[in-house]
């Protein structure tokens, strides 16, 4: 079976958000990570920062949920990797897309390698990062 993904072509973009601090306080509970620049203004301030920002491995989580989305029933997703670039704060968005850069032809199936960015609704790119998804 061929797939129609080719260089080039961009997955559809799933957006979260805006972030709350429920929504932090329930990543923290699920995760494990309780540190304060997560969950207290003045943890954060104390920190350098200008005030609460989100766990970056919640918006990774998003990243790896669009992938998922794309790989669907049919692909498995290979490999995954992100970089942190900048911080999502209180009340933004997140913007998740991928663009295709790679297709090629394996014994197993085909392997389509796609650049990610997780972006907020000001166009600070957050996370950059690749995945790799072989669709049989």
């Amino acid at each position: 079976m061929s797939y129609p993904w080719q260089v080039g072509a961009m997955t559809t973009t799933i957006q979260k958000g805006p972030i709350t601090a429920q929504d932090l306080k329930q990543y923290a509970s699920a995760s494990g990570d309780y540190n304060p620049i997560h969950l207290d203004e003045m943890a954060a301030q104390k920190a350098g920062l200008e005030g609460i920002i989100a766990h970056g491995m919640l918006s990774m989580g998003y990243l790896g949920a669009l992938m998922m989305e794309v790989a669907g029933h049919e692909g498995i997703l290979k490999s995954f990797s992100t970089k942190f670039r900048s911080m999502v704060r209180l009340g933004d968005l997140v913007n998740c897309q991928g663009e295709v850069i790679k297709v090629e032809q394996s014994e197993a199936g085909t392997l389509v390698t796609f650049s990610l960015q997780a972006m907020t609704q000001e166009k600070q790119v957050a996370l950059k990062g690749t995945a790799v998804v072989l669709f049989q």
